[in-house]
């Protein structure tokens, strides 16, 4: 019975997927449905009616099609949804009785009329009674009663899709594959879904699709939102590259040299050894400067102290200051120009004459009064 059920559950799948794409299918019969060994799956083949027009396909049923698993709309050449889970219903019977609600016993004319009304006008025969007369008779009870244990709602379903009016039946393979597998996944001898359990799990169904669409919603504002972005994003890009080339062209119409260009001078400092040398200089001129006024102080002074006559001094340094005139061998008056002094040379000069009168005529005094 749980290979039934997953029969059940993979074919109706099949038809789901056919369906969503408006796929009718057209002959599904035992022969089409077959089984992949590698996957392990039940796979439908032969979409062959599917692709056909209306009247070809009339032509082809009336002649050629599978008389036990045809729908009774068929006979008068619809094929609808509906039509599809007829056949998927009389599969499903096969599988659980052991043959077909309306077998063919010839392949006369007269026979497949026969079941073409019996699709009709008959209900189908009862399912259990068909499993218990086809059960093989080697098994013991205990397995015979065991075989016989069939879900209620499997029952109820097949009985369903077989329902003469199409409006009776499912509606489409989504609706049949969406109720065999709410009521397979709580499926055991003795449990099944009623009509207040598939209420409420077909609330929770249309809840989780409400929330789904929202989602997807959202998704979908997300991506107008980011598609958005991106257009800026790809406009900033084409204005900076705009900007960049126009950059470019007034750099290639005004080219720049680096004689356009001020460079910022550069800061150079004294090294060590000039700073010593200049330093040892201005000492030593300091030095220099002040050993001559301290000579001149002192010369000055000890010729007072000793009485000598600076007379002579004065003139030779008058004569030195105003030029010295000297005799050449020739007879020739020479002067020699005293040399440019500066103002505070010439002052100094001027102080020293200064004092050197007074001198002497404090020693001119002396001399009177000895």
């Amino acid at each position: 019975m749980k290979e039934v059920i997953k029969i059940a559950e993979q074919l109706s799948n099949a038809l789901a997927h056919c369906h969503k794409v408006d796929v009718r299918h057209g002959d599904i019969k035992s022969n089409n449905v077959k089984y992949n060994i590698d996957t392990g799956n039940y796979v439908l083949l032969d979409f062959g009616l599917a692709i056909m027009s209306d009247e070809q396909r009339r032509t082809s049923l009336r002649h050629a099609g599978a008389i036990e698993f045809m729908a009774p709309e068929q006979n008068q050449g619809q094929m609808l949804y509906e039509t599809d889970i007829y056949s998927f219903g009389v599969v499903m019977f096969e599988l659980m009785a052991g043959a077909v609600p309306f077998p063919l016993h010839d392949k006369g004319e007269t026979a497949r009329n026969r079941v073409m009304v019996s699709h009709m006008e008959t209900p189908p025969p009862d399912l259990l009674e068909l499993r218990k007369q086809n059960l093989p008779e080697s098994w013991p009870e205990e397995k015979k009663g065991r075989e016989m244990t069939v879900p209620t709602w499997l029952l109820n379903m097949v009985y369903r899709c077989l329902e003469k009016n199409p409006e009776n039946r499912f509606a489409n393979g989504v609706e049949l594959h969406e109720h065999i597998v709410l009521n397979s996944t709580l499926y055991n001898d003795k449990v099944e879904l009623t009509g207040a359990d598939l209420s409420i799990l077909q609330k929770e169904n249309e809840k989780l699709l409400r929330e789904k669409s929202q989602l997807q919603t959202k998704i979908a504002q997300f991506q107008q939102a980011t598609e958005r972005r991106d257009e800026e994003l790809s406009l900033l890009r084409d204005t900076v590259s705009q900007k960049d080339a126009e950059i470019t062209e007034l750099r290639s119409a005004y080219p720049t040299t680096t004689s356009d260009v001020v460079a910022e001078p550069q800061r150079r400092g004294v090294s060590k050894g000039a700073f010593y040398a200049l330093l040892v200089f201005t000492i030593c001129l300091a030095a220099f400067a002040a050993y001559s006024l301290f000579s001149k102080s002192a010369g000055t002074g000890m010729g007072a102290m000793l009485g000598v006559d600076t007379t002579s001094v004065s003139d030779s340094s008058t004569t030195q200051t105003g030029g010295e005139k000297k005799v050449d061998e020739n007879g020739n008056t020479v002067v020699n120009e005293p040399p440019i002094k500066t103002p505070q040379q010439k002052a100094d000069s001027v102080k020293r004459a200064e004092l050197q009168k007074k001198k002497q005529s404090a020693n001119a005094a002396g001399r009177n009064t000895g």
